[in-house]
């Protein structure tokens, strides 16, 4: 069926498995430990209608949510990473320094002298 398509026939269909597959949610997001290292694959969830699909639409559909999906993610670990290290900025930034600890201590201790005369 798909040899008799134009190149952006064939680029349409292959657009709407992919869309079709999202809209029945038949694609996990699953994490996997490899090596100390954390992975992500992304597994489409095999139904009648894809499993009659040949070998080359599945491939390209399988890259085509791969490039999708990859891109989303990086984005979303970029954004997490760049909230964590503002996070552990303005931590750092917030923490006394034993100064100031030493300089209220101190002062705690003056007042309480004086408060007993």
């Amino acid at each position: 069926m798909t040899y008799n398509m134009t190149n952006e026939e064939y680029i349409l269909h292959i657009v709407k498995i992919c869309n079709r597959l999202i809209d029945e949610k038949l694609i996990k997001i699953v994490e996997k430990d490899e090596n100390g290292k954390k992975m992500i694959k992304i597994v489409i969830i095999p139904c009648e209608w894809y499993l009659e699909l040949n070998d080359d639409d599945k491939y390209c559909v399988e890259i085509n949510l791969q490039k999708h999906y990859s891109s989303l993610i990086n984005k979303v670990i970029e954004e997490l990473n760049n909230e964590n290290n503002e996070n552990k900025k303005n931590k750092e930034n917030n923490q006394p320094k034993d100064e100031d600890f030493n300089e209220e201590k101190n002062e705690i201790i003056q007042s309480n002298k004086r408060q007993r005369i």
